[in-house]
């Protein structure tokens, strides 16, 4: 390892062109000279990502070489996050016993104070097989409470389908045996495929920390859900307190609490993100939002449910009162033609700070709702939306028509999934390409729309992707990962898989 003889600024400044997440990057600047080591090795050691699937086991190298004699033990204060990625395919139980070990001893290396977050996963293709999957065994358990000062907690339960709802399982211990004083020094808590009763009350006390402010909690989706079951609800918070929440991502959860719960969890005075995904009773927290004295500071709203929630005027309201969103998704049933019209001057009150708008409606006259499309002449508003960059639309126009719409589309839409009625799409599907080629050329000079989504808000057949750049074409595969950076695609979440994006 050679030196580099330059000021300690300009080291500093060429390490911090780096990406934290271009961990490569890093490595070959601590090898590079020792001058760069000094700056460049915390930044690689901030979070450690310990990966144990596939053949590589290169989470147990990396946990090996931690451990070994003689290695800069530095890292130990260095780290801030430990993420880890479960094992996919079947192991020995030896050598599960093996990485808890080790993954034990290097969180108890971790200087005290020091770990603000840690993560645990189960990996693609690890919810299948409980043998399979990495579960925090006592010895890692152990290791982690003593970081009393862990801010940030992740973890996702891993399915066994021989077990049911009710079974107590390994992956309740994490939360167990979390002191009270680790669950008050929480800031984010994220708990995903949560499954049994077991999980759900272990982690009753972390999800009602007074100093949360982050809450993400899913449900399974393995189950048909007695929405009507306590473990599927929040928990009640100590004495009814009033949250503290900013952040609020709940799905699969039911929201038919006592209004003193919805009351304590949903605090309009600090939230400014709410995605309610597959909520029954979501109703009931959009009613007692919208009845606010004041406007709510709101940034992101994302609604989506099939449940008939009758009256949709407390959702509309909701969307009034939210005069500052940057994100309104909404996935909805229980709407009229009527409804629908009443929606835009709704979020027209936001119309200067939208940047992503999606809006996906039906009615209620069958089991699974029809479409809601609206007219042209209703959108013109959206114009002047001068930041919006995403737009999902259902319109009311044969695709033939596509060139139409232009007039609704400010110049700042980047990407627009656009919907129309199925038996129209189906008609004009052949001609699709040309259809996009007449909607580029009719858009104005200095309009930057480059992706155009085509399908018909029923999901009765893939949607079809198209790029404007170059040329308009179909988008080949290995360009459909340009597409997972949209907020859009939480409407299609079937097509857009990671299997289906080349993830």
């Amino acid at each position: 390892m050679g030196e580099l003889y330059l000021p300690h600024e300009i080291l500093q400044y060429i390490v911090w062109q780096v990406p934290s997440g271009d961990r490569v990057t890093l490595s070959r600047l601590c090898l590079a000279s020792s001058s760069l080591y000094h700056f460049a090795a915390p930044r690689l050691y901030r979070s450690l990502y310990l990966n144990f699937e596939g053949k590589e086991r290169s989470g147990l190298d990396l946990l090996d070489t931690l451990l070994e004699p003689g290695y800069d033990a530095r890292w130990g204060r260095w780290v801030k996050s430990v993420s880890v990625t479960a094992l996919k395919n079947s192991v020995e139980m030896h050598e599960r016993q093996n990485v808890c070990g080790s993954l034990a001893k290097v969180l108890s290396k971790i200087e005290l104070g020091s770990l603000d977050k840690f993560r645990r996963a189960p990996g693609f293709g690890g919810e299948y097989s409980w043998s399979a999957c990495f579960a925090p065994h006592k010895q890692v358990v152990d290791a982690l409470v003593k970081h009393k000062k862990l801010r940030c907690l992740q973890v996702s339960f891993p399915f066994d389908p021989h077990r049911g709802p009710d079974d107590g399982v390994e992956t309740d211990t994490i939360f167990k045996a979390l002191p009270e004083e680790n669950c008050h020094n929480l800031d984010t808590l994220e708990i995903r495929k949560a499954w049994t009763k077991e999980q759900m009350t272990a982690a009753a006390k972390a999800i009602g920390s007074p100093g949360l402010k982050n809450l993400t909690l899913h449900m399974s989706y393995f189950f048909d859900w007695d929405l009507e079951n306590e473990f599927s609800r929040l928990p009640p918070r100590p004495n009814d307190e009033r949250s503290k929440l900013v952040l609020i991502d709940l799905s699969g959860i039911s929201l038919c609490n006592a209004q003193s719960i919805i009351d304590s969890y949903f605090n309009p005075s600090t939230l400014r993100k709410l995605e309610l995904r597959d909520c029954v009773g979501y109703e009931n927290v959009c009613l007692a939002l919208s009845q606010h004295s004041s406007v709510l500071e709101i940034e992101e709203l994302v609604l989506t449910s099939w449940e008939d929630c009758g009256d949709v005027s407390n959702i509309i309201r909701l969307v009034a009162k939210c005069k500052r969103l940057k994100v309104l998704c909404l996935d909805l049933s229980s709407f009229t033609d009527e409804g629908i019209l009443k929606l835009v001057p709704a979020f027209s009150e936001s119309g200067k700070t939208l940047e992503v708008l999606s809006l996906c409606l039906r009615n209620n006259q069958d089991w699974h709702g029809e479409s809601l499309y609206y007219p042209l002449k209703a959108l013109h508003v959206m114009k002047s939306f001068e930041n919006l960059r995403e737009i999902g639309m259902s319109y009311a126009i044969h695709p033939t028509d596509l060139h139409k719409i232009v007039p609704t589309l400010p110049p700042s839409v980047r990407a627009a999934d656009l919907r129309f009625p199925w038996i129209w799409v189906a008609e004009s599907k052949l001609h699709m390409t040309s259809n996009i080629s007449a909607l580029a050329e009719a858009l104005p000079v200095g309009n930057g729309l480059t992706h155009v989504i085509v399908g018909d808000g029923d999901d009765s057949a893939d949607p079809l992707a198209f790029k404007t750049t170059p040329t308009v074409h179909e988008m080949a595969k290995w360009e459909m990962t340009e597409l997972r950076e949209l907020r859009l695609k939480c409407f299609r979440s079937d097509w857009f898989s990671w299997e289906a994006i080349g993830g």
